[in-house]
């Protein structure tokens, strides 16, 4: 395939990635990620794109571990709470509802 397919492609990675680095500093976006599949018909990445892709995967790899560490932190949150809610010996649960939401 063509310098201009990879282009696409790695344009379709980017953007994909874009959305997962503002996740990352953001848990509460709320995004749609369009299902990906890695195609199949490029052939060779071109020497042209390497330093582009190479970028691109250690994006990727630093925000795979951001994710992680923030999916950890919620975890020993949770973790918390749920000791907290066994030694009252009940579920907090909301008193209210607001109406306004």
């Amino acid at each position: 395939m063509s310098l201009a397919d990879w282009d696409r492609a790695l344009d379709r990675i980017e953007a994909d990635l874009l959305q997962a680095e503002a996740l990352a500093q953001d848990p509460q976006l709320i995004l749609e990620l369009e299902p990906w599949a890695p195609p199949t018909d490029l052939g060779p990445l071109p020497r042209a794109l390497t330093d582009r892709a190479r970028d691109l995967l250690t994006r990727q790899r630093n925000a795979r571990q951001l994710i992680a560490d923030r999916m950890d932190a919620v975890r020993r949150q949770r973790a918390v709470v749920t000791k907290v809610a066994g030694a009252t010996g009940r579920e907090r649960r909301p008193v209210y509802v607001d109406h306004n939401v």
